[in-house]
């Protein structure tokens, strides 16, 4: 059902003419009150629906009519986006010359006009998110900061992010970092105070770099001219006359230094703000609760009008939306008219889980009756958002994801990505060029035989800094791909070369344009995915232009360990272009100011949604923040902002509204209580709310596709991808290979020739064997490890990846730290085995020679770190064996067992006898991380050692040691036959399952350190 606030009957304004162009709409009572009230200060409390934008444009259009010149009007908007809108009303009213515009180009104006004392201009740079989280993270190190209150070794990315947000809330409430200072060496000392001292060393720090970079971040184009307002009269006497009228929207989402620039340009006092305080939930953005107070105070004389019309939604919709509000005791109560039939009943539907939630919805959107763009999913996070547009598309309905992006989950970046690296250090990028490899059509069986080549050279040539792998692709290898390999080769060693003697945006838009197809496919396909991929790719190149502003003369690598860091982060312009015909698929906070024919909310169980507030690191204190309304107690306040988010979520659809939630997490049996916020609103009679679960039906099993059939449509797309790359050998084998496939399929008799293709000497294009249906995984060959296992229970794909297909990873200096350690403790047990006794200077000196032979593959600083903490190392080892009653029985001792009729390998760094003539077994470990107590005999690693010394010395291990050298700690594992048993057996089961090629991947918190995670399907689909 259409309804349109602009079109809707009511009184007719009787004063002043329309402005030349369209005609004055028609408003009801509250709108003409807000319309014609043209002097003097007024607030407009809008809600949902009710005709606001129309308000200001009419109110607008009045002013001009009445002979207030356009260059006087000032509307300002909370995003951009509704500034567009805003502008292209006015511009069909005949309005060309009010200034339209978001708070912070407004300011970045002003300071640019008065360059001389503000020192901005045009060369002026804007601080990105991005840019400025890449400046502290290098440099944090640098400033002082006590790492006994800040631990800068634990994720100093998140630390980073976490001081910079508690920076812009302090600029949004112009507070300084004298005034942050202060308070941290007031009264008593506590942990929040500490923090706080070391927050303010940042931001002098930050300060410090803009002012003498020429920088400028969003806060401080609004502080900054709020504060030469208040300290220049001439100035401010300037824009005051300038702008003689200013009106404000979405009042509500304004920070205090936001309100006192509304105020200081209003010297008039023909301040216009209109909001709607029940739609406040930009709270994390520095949004505060009593900004109308703030407005009432300073002008106790303004008049105040409410829009009580609803016109979007159905009055079912509008009633319960109004009890959600009015559950809250400390609210006023603000109920409005539905201008609307009855409407659907609103349906809460429980789900078993968030999986199931997912497939409920898009079971339910293609039988609505609205076209998809009329439609629209709501969550309460960017990773829910993800979730939902990726079961959307499962089920062949086209998403419009709208929000922040991550370049991780998009396979059409994470070739752009692998070309990068590839690029900068094409000698050790093997990873990269085997995922390469596989986009270009090559198959797995050849991968693996390329990497096979490439460890043969690199045992050749041991610790050189190069894999091999693009060495092995020029070699002839007797492969059916040889040709497409060696072509593919050809390309990666010319786009390398030209990345040396180019500069980065150059040899990025080569790669994007040149080296793949990414542009030339997604340009050429109206398809939502190619939109999305489009705006993917320009988001990059966004990227690396804002990266070259900031850091004009860093190398390719600088900016690859840059992107690194950006794929931790969501991205703003990266979402999917405007779709034909898409379901919207955004979080609640960005569905502000949308509306639609049917909307989900999903998520709407207690823990989330209010959920409970966390407490913030480096947090502001609220006696610092300014202005009234300020929430004192964090749990209300949280609740009535989570209550805000709802009523926004809800009062987005016209007339079709499903609250959806899981009964249950994915990863837990105990059971989820439905949002109280539920039960507030709950309305009996079912014609107005009804409640139900969704019942999955039993899925029928899928037919069974034509093998033929799916060989043609690969080929195709590996045809049409060499094409658009302008390889022409893979384009001619793949056109023949193609027809080949078409011969079988229309069962035409005799053996194929290409010569009935091809119109040429097609000598060397012989027919081609079928590809290869093999298993990857042979039973009777296939050998493991202790470790391949651990690798396979983190993720099957990844030991897909490594240990099937042999695909290189990428360089990681703690394992280089593990095996010098490892080489100098192995020394140093031969030597004592031998009768000598090795001090810890001899072990550091083998450590240092084995660390020696990998240097040029790591950075000066990651090596130094690296090689600092040896001796620390070896220390404790020395402490830790002179503590021993035990005698050394075998060191680095080589063992094959059989288990569960598959092979496993591997060397246990020492056997050991104790007094009582028991064996125990001890396994160092560097790094950081230790295993808790409970989980040491589940582990494969001292199952599979304790069966090779029970095997080899006859006789069952009484303990299984792990030692944390660099933690210094150590777990054991007493062993009995019942423990080992059971351990045996898991690894058995994970035997079996590799035999039976189950290699799908498990993301995880591992996934931010994976090699493979540029191009595993996983992370491109999160």
């Amino acid at each position: 059902m259409e309804r349109n606030p602009e079109q809707h009957t009511g009184s007719r304004a009787a004063d002043a003419a329309a402005p030349q162009g369209l005609p004055r709409m028609e408003l009801n009572k509250e709108q003409e009150q807000a319309a014609s009230h043209l002097e003097g200060p007024l607030k407009v409390l809008a809600g949902p629906g009710s005709g606001k934008t129309l308000v200001i444009v009419e109110k607008v259009a009045r002013l001009v009519a009445s002979g207030v010149p356009q260059e006087s009007i000032l509307c300002m908007t909370f995003t951009e986006k509704a500034a567009d809108e805003m502008r292209r009303r006015l511009y069909d009213r005949g309005i060309r010359n009010v200034w339209v515009g978001t708070m912070h180009a407004l300011c970045l104006d002003m300071l640019k006009e008065n360059a001389i004392t503000t020192g901005i201009t045009d060369r002026t740079v804007v601080f990105s998110e991005m840019a400025r989280l890449a400046w502290c993270v290098r440099n944090i190190r640098n400033m002082g900061i006590d790492t006994r209150i800040v631990n800068l070794d634990r994720n100093p990315q998140g630390i980073c992010t976490k001081m910079l947000e508690s920076i812009r809330l302090a600029k949004r409430e112009l507070i300084s970092v004298d005034a942050i200072l202060e308070y941290a060496e007031s009264g008593e000392p506590d942990t929040s105070k500490e923090e706080l001292a070391q927050l303010a060393k940042l931001y002098a720090a930050y300060n410090i770099h803009m002012a003498r970079e020429n920088i400028i971040d969003y806060e401080d184009m609004v502080a900054s001219i709020v504060k030469r307002l208040e300290e220049d009269s001439r100035m401010l006497e300037a824009y005051s006359e300038q702008y003689r009228y200013v009106l404000v929207d979405e009042f509500q989402d304004n920070n205090y230094a936001q309100f006192l620039l509304a105020k200081l340009l209003a010297r008039s006092r023909n301040l216009t703000v209109v909001g709607d305080d029940d739609q406040s939930i930009m709270g994390f953005q520095g949004a505060f609760g009593g900004i109308f107070e703030e407005f009432d105070d300073a002008y106790p004389d303004a008049e105040s009008v409410t829009l009580k019309t609803n016109y979007r939604c159905s009055p079912h919709i509008a009633s319960l939306a109004a009890r959600l509000l009015e559950a809250d005791p400390a609210r006023t109560p603000k109920r409005m008219r539905a201008d609307a039939a009855e409407g659907k009943p609103v349906e809460v539907v429980a789900a078993a889980d968030e999986a199931a939630e997912r497939r409920f919805i898009a079971e339910a959107i293609p039988n609505l009756d609205a076209p998809y763009k009329d439609v629209a999913v709501l969550c309460r996070t960017n990773r829910a958002c993800r979730k939902v547009a990726e079961t959307l598309r499962a089920r062949g309905v086209p998403v419009a994801l709208v929000g922040p992006g991550s370049l991780g989950r998009s396979a059409t970046a994470a070739e752009v990505l692998a070309l990068l690296r590839i690029a900068d250090s094409p000698e050790t990028a093997g990873a990269q060029i085997s995922h390469i490899l596989m986009l270009r059509g090559i198959y797995e069986y050849n991968i693996r035989a390329v990497n096979a080549e490439a460890r043969r050279y690199a045992k050749k040539n041991p610790g050189a800094p190069d894999d091999g792998v693009l060495a092995s692709m020029g070699r002839p290898l007797g492969l059916d791909q040889d040709a497409q390999i060696r072509e593919v080769g050809e390309r990666l060693h010319k786009m390398a070369e030209a990345a040396r003697s180019t500069d980065l945006l150059n040899i990025l838009h080569d790669i994007m344009t040149t080296y793949s197809d990414a542009y030339k496919k997604s340009s050429n396909e109206q398809t939502p995915e190619a939109a999305r991929n489009l705006a993917i790719l320009n988001g990059i190149y966004d990227i690396a232009r804002d990266y070259v502003r900031h850091y004009p003369r860093e190398r390719l690598s600088d900016f690859i360990e840059y992107l690194d860091m950006v794929d931790e982060q969501t991205l703003e312009g990266m979402q999917d272009a405007e779709a034909k015909d898409a379901v919207s698929v955004m979080t609640i906070h960005k569905s502000k100011g949308k509306e639609f024919d049917a909307v989900f909310v999903t998520g709407l169980y207690d823990d989330e949604m209010p959920g409970k507030p966390r407490r913030v690191d480096f947090e502001i204190p609220p006696s610092l923040l300014r202005g009234k309304g300020r929430e004192r107690n964090p749990e209300a306040g949280h609740i009535r902002e989570m209550r805000n988010l709802l009523y926004v979520a809800m009062t987005r659809t016209k007339d079709v509204l499903y609250l959806t939630y899981p009964l249950q997490a994915k990863t837990s049996s105990r059971q989820r209580e439905p949002s109280r916020f539920l039960a507030e609103m709950r309305a009996d009679d079912e014609s107005v709310m009804r409640f139900g679960k969704y019942e999955e039906p039993a899925e029928a099993a899928p037919a069974a596709g034509d093998p033929l059939d799916a060989e043609l449509w690969d080929v195709q797309e590996r045809v049409c991808k060499a094409v658009r790359e302008s390889r022409p050998r893979a384009a001619i084998l793949g056109v023949v290979e193609m027809a080949r496939v078409l011969h079988t399929i229309n069962g035409q008799g005799g053996a194929f020739d290409p010569r009935d293709v091809l119109d040429m000497d097609a000598a060397g294009l012989g027919e081609r064997p079928a590809r290869i249906a093999a298993p990857l995984v042979d039973p009777d060959t296939l050998t493991l490890s202790a470790s391949s296992i651990e690798t396979y229970q983190q993720c099957p794909l990844k030991f897909k990846y490594r240990k099937v297909l042999g695909i290189p990873e990428k360089p990681s200096v703690n394992l280089m730290k593990g095996s010098a350690a490892h080489a100098a403790l192995e020394w140093a047990a031969k030597e004592s085995m031998a009768g000598r006794s090795p001090d810890v200077d001899d072990m550091a000196r083998v450590a240092k020679e084995e660390m020696e032979t990998s240097r040029n593959m790591f950075p000066d600083s990651e090596y130094a770190k690296a090689a600092s903490s040896m001796k620390e190392i070896l220390e404790y080892y020395a402490e830790w064996e002179a503590g021993s009653d035990n005698t050394l029985e075998a060191a680095e001792a080589k063992f094959e067992i059989p288990i569960g009729g598959i092979r496993y390998r591997g060397k246990i760094d020492r056997v050991e006898k104790n007094p009582r003539g028991e064996y125990e077994i001890v396994d160092y470990k560097t790094g950081k991380s230790v295993k808790s107590k409970k989980k040491v005999p589940k582990l494969p690693q001292p199952n599979i050692y304790v069966a090779a010394v029970r095997e080899k010395y006859g006789s069952l291990p009484a303990k299984f040691s792990l030692v944390y050298l660099e933690r210094r700690a150590s777990r054991e594992y007493h062993v009995t036959e019942e423990t080992l048993e059971e351990g045996l057996e898991v690894i058995r089961e994970c035997a079996g399952d590799i035999v039976k090629e189950r290699f799908g991947p498990t993301p995880g918190y591992h996934c931010r350190w994976c090699s493979y995670r540029g191009f595993c399907p996983a992370m491109m689909s999160e």
